[in-house]
């Protein structure tokens, strides 16, 4: 079964994220952690999940530095990873820094947007 972990402080985003992924006929796992500092501690010591989703603007640590994290470990850097933000302006500068082209996501204002996005992941995991 795949995991997807997503890192956003906004329930209402995953709720309507894990439906999505549900109405695509997706059977995997989504597990939610609403900041960077205890994700990273979750990805030290529980199962390595598929996907990292994760938002820039959280609480504690945002995403970004999340992702400077990982990246310097090397038991964790391998942990494909989807920034799914709600602001578009952003794309530019982590593309500068390295961070794969096409691995941003904005946040949809509708359903139908994130049954998009829901298959967008899927085909990242090799799911779909």
């Amino acid at each position: 079964m795949k995991h997807l972990l997503m890192v956003d402080d906004n329930r209402g985003d995953a709720l309507l994220l894990e439906e999505a992924l549900e109405t695509t006929g997706w059977g995997g796992r989504l597990e939610r952690i609403a900041d960077g500092s205890a994700a990273l501690a979750r990805l030290q010591t529980g199962p390595r999940p598929d996907l990292l989703v994760l938002d820039l603007n959280l609480p504690g640590w945002g995403g970004r530095e999340l992702l400077a994290r990982l990246q310097g470990r090397p038991d964790l850097a391998g942990i494909p990873a989807v920034v799914f933000s709600g602001s578009p302006w952003e794309e530019a500068a982590l593309v500068a820094e390295g961070f794969p082209a096409g691995r941003y996501l904005v946040k949809p204002d509708s359903f139908d947007g994130f049954v998009g996005i829901a298959n967008i992941l899927m085909n990242i995991m090799g799911k779909a």
